[in-house]
């Protein structure tokens, strides 16, 4: 699916001649899926920093049992197999021109301050138990995990940071639960403001029927 752009009407053939299309469906100019490289259209793209995701659409299912009531509850976390993050092309220098860089690896997302709508809206309908949360570790609002039973929050830096969180299995145990892919059928590509989680994809077993 494409990503949206904010075209001037100006500069509509600019924008054409570099490949973008006219999308009548969604009434915006488009980066259509075939075009990798995304930053040689990134005065029109609408975010100056954060990650954009493109397809494919996933999310990294697995389960948890609540730190509150013990029992099993499903847990969920973005993940990108084809991601932008606009990042300085040289780190060490603040000066540095800052671009949409292309992810290399498969990663999950953690700590999401922010997102579009229809992604929000999505996980609203399909996955209510990840949801904007207030944390008091982290001292703001995260989407997170909470409790299907009890409505607990699982905290993120857990599930994410420490050996035997349900995206941080044990290195020499393993999870107790399986991890599954869930393809999420969205209309565009998205944006989160986010921070990569520290799961290494070629760790853990996919229980997907195939190789990711």
């Amino acid at each position: 699916m494409p990503l949206s752009l904010q075209v001037p009407f100006s500069e509509k053939d600019e924008v054409k001649q570099l490949g973008a299309w006219w999308s009548a469906e969604q009434k915006t100019w488009v980066i259509p899926d075939h075009v990798s490289n995304i930053t040689r259209f990134k005065k029109w793209i609408p975010y100056q920093q954060g990650i954009i995701i493109r397809r494919p659409y996933r999310l990294l299912l697995t389960a948890r049992r609540c730190w509150k009531c013990d029992k099993v509850t499903p847990m969920v976390a973005l993940a990108g197999f084809n991601y932008y993050s606009f990042e300085y092309l040289d780190e060490n220098d603040p000066e540095s021109t800052q671009e949409w860089i292309k992810g290399e690896e498969p990663t999950v997302f953690a700590f999401a301050t922010e997102m579009d709508e229809h992604l929000n809206d999505y996980l609203k309908e399909h996955f209510p138990h990840f949801r904007l949360t207030h944390s008091k570790t982290l001292e703001e609002k995260t989407w997170a995990n909470n409790c299907q039973l009890c409505g607990r929050l699982q905290g993120e830096w857990h599930n994410h940071e420490d050996f035997d969180g349900a995206f941080c299995p044990d290195p020499y145990e393993g999870s107790p639960f399986e991890f599954k892919l869930h393809e999420m059928a969205l209309e565009m590509d998205f944006h989160i403001l986010a921070d990569f989680g520290s799961l290494d994809f070629n760790e853990i077993e996919l229980q997907n029927g195939g190789s990711y």
